[in-house]
């Protein structure tokens, strides 16, 4: 027979997969059924240009870097927990990108 008992996170043991007791097991669970990901995903964005007069035309190069800081945060995980993928991570924030172009205006 297999208990399952929902605690709190503050309340967990110390062994949070299973406990055994005498004749059969209890396994604890986190409410929501794993890991709560954060609400606020932190990510730095960088855009830099400078406009050049030729003649009559004027050209702006610019220089785009996004996820500056190259965060790996974590936005989706399997949630089903009797599977054997039970909090894989899907998902990761994408790596930093640089992306380099030129707009002419005439």
């Amino acid at each position: 027979m297999a208990l399952i008992s929902l605690f709190p996170p503050s309340r967990l043991p110390d062994d949070r997969s299973l406990q055994e007791e005498s004749s059969h097991e209890t396994s604890y669970l986190r409410r929501g059924g794993g890991s709560v990901l954060p609400g606020v995903v932190v990510t730095l964005d960088r855009h830099v240009e400078r406009p050049i007069t030729i003649m009559t035309a004027r050209l702006v190069p610019s220089i785009d870097v996004f996820n500056v800081g190259n965060f790996n945060t974590v936005q989706a995980l399997q949630r089903q927990q009797n599977a054997s993928t039970a909090d894989n991570i899907s998902a990761v924030l994408a790596p930093r990108i640089v992306r380099f172009g030129i707009r002419v205006n005439w």
